[in-house]
């Protein structure tokens, strides 16, 4: 039977902590927790730890890109959601930067390198995935308050940056604390939870015992990252349920929801669900894919958060900046030239083909939206607040809402419709263009061009 405290081997010429089970030694008599300290051949974790620096170090450098890009950018860093994906990013890249480190040591040596460094990978891992869980949970209560303010045409005014930050601080205390938890113990006996390596390949809080595996699923999981990971499904069914995210065609501000959904519905959960569940009943290698999952959601998360237009804009500044220092005179002088294409592209996307009678028609309400209301004008509604608080929109001001009555800044209107290509019925927009009311047909983007030419023409 395995023990449950970590040693150093001083028996090995190359040390490193020692190895009590084989996975070649698991027999039918084998306990669960001998399963979990199970470690496979010097070789095989070798391959392993390779894997693992393959993906960190891709991943850390998708990060690193993303990130820098949006901290030189004073226009995407003024965007509060943007603040919160700084927050978000930064522990991500702390981690994989020490996974980088720690996998380096154990390759080098052929081993886990020491207790000290398990300690110390402990650390890091819980203080990661808890700071993602709480912060990606405020995220979602922003986001899910914001569409019931936009449903109910309340003014919905985002955290300020400030805010932000003291919010996101107060995670990364929580978190701290909470990977302190496994070390509080470590000389005494009583307490229910400890590091150990799980398969001889990476380090974090184990339990033990009976008594331990009932503190570990009840109280120690749920408070690092189980609460935050029911209260997102909570948010979730309830945005369905009520209709509240925005039309599909919305693919920018759809997009931000999908980053916080893929990142936690499909690379969290399964791959805590390899490490801490997997691992007592399966090989070594599906606990093995189940850290290298949690390794590429950094990755994933900055490629999603490239295609929100601030962060890609930012990005792209970025790059061009870099050719410059690197001299890379033929991607310097095709710049304009691929903005100008980027521009057309973008421009032909958003002005899709579509009726006049989808415009929303807005009319005087009784301080708040009911459920009998339009549906168009709920849906205008939560565009234009979901634009506003993602950074999607460069004006603060285009929705204003003002006693009784919702409507759309007064300097802004004009532009605003001319841009997403909708005309009402009858108003000045529609006659300058030569379309009279009772003329239902679709226009398209380049029949709008087309008018607007012929109209500047004329005046």
């Amino acid at each position: 039977m395995a023990v449950n405290r970590l040693e150093d081997d001083s028996s090995s010429v190359r040390g490193g902590v020692k190895i009590e089970v084989r996975e070649w030694e698991l027999d039918e008599n084998s306990t669960t927790y001998d399963r979990l300290v199970a470690a496979p051949s010097d070789a095989t974790m070798e391959s392993q730890w390779i894997l693992f620096l393959t993906i960190l170090v891709l991943s850390i450098v998708l990060m690193l890109f993303v990130f820098i890009s949006m901290l030189r950018d004073k226009k995407t860093r003024r965007n509060s959601f943007n603040t919160y994906i700084l927050f978000l990013m930064g522990p991500d890249i702390f981690f994989n930067f020490c996974c980088i480190l720690s996998c380096g040591l154990n390759v080098h040596l052929g081993r886990y390198f020491s207790v000290d460094a398990c300690v110390f990978q402990s650390l890091y891992c819980i203080f990661a995935i808890t700071s993602s869980a709480w912060i990606n949970a405020i995220v979602v209560y922003q986001l899910h308050r914001m569409l019931w303010c936009s449903r109910k045409a309340i003014r919905y005014h985002p955290p300020t940056r400030r805010h932000v930050a003291i919010q996101s601080c107060a995670v990364y205390v929580y978190s701290i604390f909470m990977a302190t938890w496994s070390n509080w113990g470590e000389d005494e006996s009583w307490w229910p939870i400890r590091n150990n390596v799980y398969s001889g390949v990476f380090c974090l809080p184990m339990p033990f015992d009976t008594e331990s595996t009932m503190f570990f699923y009840l109280l120690y999981a749920p408070l690092v990252f189980v609460l935050p990971l029911l209260y997102i499904c909570y948010v979730v069914v309830d945005m369905l349920y009520h209709n509240l995210l925005p039309d599909q065609n919305q693919r920018k501000t759809l997009m931000v929801f999908l980053r916080l959904l893929l990142v936690y519905f499909v690379m969290w959960v399964p791959a805590l669900g390899l490490v801490f569940v997997g691992s007592n009943y399966l090989s070594t290698w599906y606990v093995v894919i189940g850290g290298a999952w949690a390794h590429l959601q950094g990755a994933v998360s900055a490629v999603i958060c490239w295609f929100k237009p601030d962060i890609q804009r930012a990005c792209h500044e970025f790059f061009w900046d870099c050719c410059k220092y690197v001299d890379c005179c033929y991607c310097c002088t095709n710049k304009p030239m691929l903005q100008n294409k980027e521009t057309s592209h973008q421009d032909t996307e958003e002005m899709p083909s579509y009726s006049s009678r989808e415009e929303p028609v807005l009319e005087d309400y009784d301080g708040v939206l009911e459920d009998g209301d339009d549906d168009s004008d709920i849906q205008y509604q939560i565009q234009k607040s979901c634009e506003l608080f993602l950074g999607l929109s460069d004006d603060e001001d285009d929705l204003v809402v003002q006693g009784n009555r919702h409507e759309e800044s007064p300097t802004k209107r004009g532009r605003s419709r001319r841009g997403s290509g909708k005309s009402r019925s009858g108003s000045p927009y529609e006659s300058s263009m030569g379309l009279e009311p009772e003329e239902w047909h679709t226009i398209t983007s380049g029949e709008l061009v087309m008018m607007e030419g012929s109209f500047a023409e004329s005046v």
